[in-house]
């Protein structure tokens, strides 16, 4: 029990002296975005949706928008608005002209 409690003091002084720099996280689309063009290109490719929440904004035309709205049972790529470029955001939404 000692032992444990020496090595889990151990760690966590470590990480009291690690700066905030080693826990970024480092794989993944944590900061995805995606522009106009790379949008119309999966969404050609097929088996994708554009969504807002449960809305569903664009889809491909092999799919329907009933099966976007079941996407992560399907195994469909789903392209959240907040993973979109500000403009393109803006335009989709209908902010922009």
């Amino acid at each position: 029990m000692k032992k444990l409690l020496t090595v889990l003091s151990l760690v966590l002084s470590m990480t009291a002296f690690a700066g905030l720099d080693d826990f970024k996280v480092t794989g993944g689309n944590v900061d995805a975005t995606f522009t106009a063009d790379q949008v119309a290109k999966m969404l050609a490719e097929g088996d994708t949706c554009l969504k807002s929440g449960v809305k569903v904004l664009y889809h491909s035309k092999n799919i329907t928008k009933k099966h976007c709205q079941k996407s992560k049972k399907l195994g469909l790529r789903t392209i959240k608005d907040s993973q979109l470029e500000l403009s393109l955001y803006k335009q989709i939404m209908g902010f922009t002209k």
